[in-house]
């Protein structure tokens, strides 16, 4: 009997471990489908980059930015032509102050400082409108300095002026001060500065130098005439002719005497109330544009600001409809983990029920139980 049951005992063992090992297959089996069910039910992406407000917001900001790129040199070409303008102004309003201040002195000295300081106004004038200088893709752009060819010519900005397509043409304008000689022969004679020399120019148009040249420090200053611009110097090489003023029409103080007389200081006094006017004229549209196109800016700059925090809004959202996708996903997971989980505890249960049950009654105790009973 004890044999017997033996033998039944181990038929049925070995058929619940072969029932037991395709139980625990077919579990890995659910569960790796259950996984694979999860990462479709997962959020694919964590922000929808095809989203139509995005889209539209990306593209804006792009357009927005490439227009800024666009007028970024001419914007600096303005701002540094305008910050001249400033100096040019406060420079010509120090020069008549002076010389209202030594109208009726009787002092030499005091009069020979107001002509070194308006020479020192007059340098500072050409200094920044010359340094106006900015480099842009197409060249070195000055607005209001650095003239060019024979008529003192400036450059100008063609820019946009909105990222819808708007234009302008800003024109420049000299505000510094120059001049030059027309002598008998018709050549023109003009200063350079630097060097303290005059040099012959042709007037074929070129502006070309003729390869004469004359020290200023070797000229001695005669005679000029404000009303008729006619001059004369005396020197080894003498010069004569007739100047022609460009930009606002101030010369340095030797042409106005140093300032020696009260009629020297009215002469000087009225030339640049002059060149005031003048100024004012030329600057005008020069600060105009430059303050439009900087406006555009600031509003181009404002628009891809408010851009940009939707776009931070729409990924934000993006991301919490992402993240409640995929914690649904996870929790459907969980679940049905927790139920395979508790059908593998039953079974477990039921196998090991049914092993006790196929191995037979328990021994008795004593001697029954050595007997095998």
């Amino acid at each position: 009997m004890a044999i017997g049951l033996g033998s039944i005992a181990e038929i049925v063992n070995t058929q619940l471990a072969r029932n037991q090992f395709n139980s625990q297959d077919s579990l890995v089996l659910i569960t790796q489908q259950l996984v694979a069910r999860n990462q479709e039910e997962r959020a694919q992406e964590a922000v929808n980059f095809d989203r139509p407000d995005l889209v539209a917001a990306t593209k804006e900001i792009a357009r927005l930015t490439s227009f800024k790129e666009k007028v970024n040199d001419n914007v600096m070409a303005l701002k540094k032509a305008r910050n001249a303008i400033e100096w040019v102004e406060k420079y010509l309003d120090d020069m008549r102050t002076e010389l209202t201040l030594i109208q009726g002195s009787t002092s030499d000295e005091d009069r020979a400082a107001a002509a070194e300081q308006f020479n020192e106004y007059f340098k500072n004038i050409n200094g920044y409108v010359n340094g106006a200088n900015q480099q842009t893709k197409i060249g070195n752009l000055n607005l209001v300095g650095n003239t060019k060819g024979p008529d003192w010519n400036t450059d100008d900005i063609y820019t946009a002026t909105s990222e819808n397509g708007g234009f302008a043409a800003v024109e420049g304008a000299f505000l510094g001060n120059d001049f030059e000689i027309t002598d008998g022969d018709g050549l023109k004679w003009r200063l350079n500065r630097g060097e303290n020399t005059f040099y012959q120019h042709k007037i074929d148009g070129t502006n070309e130098k003729t390869g004469l040249s004359i020290s200023a420090d070797d000229l001695t200053l005669d005679s000029y005439d404000t009303s008729t611009g006619a001059v004369s110097f005396s020197g080894a090489t003498p010069l004569s002719g007739t100047v022609t003023t460009a930009g606002l029409g101030l010369i340095t103080s030797e042409y106005y005497n140093d300032f020696a007389t009260d009629t020297d200081v009215t002469t000087a006094i009225a030339e640049i109330d002059a060149a005031i006017t003048e100024f004012d004229r030329l600057s005008g549209s020069i600060v105009a544009d430059a303050s439009l196109l900087e406006g555009r800016i600031d509003l181009a700059d404002k628009k891809i600001s408010v851009l940009r925090h939707e776009q931070r809004n729409i990924r934000a959202e993006e991301f919490d409809a992402s993240a409640a996708e995929t914690s649904a996903a996870n929790l459907k997971l969980r679940l049905a983990i927790n139920n395979i989980e508790s059908l593998a505890q039953v079974n477990n249960g039921l196998i090991e029920n049914m092993l006790s049950l196929s191995s037979g009654p328990a021994k008795g105790f004593g001697v029954f139980g050595m007997l095998g009973y």
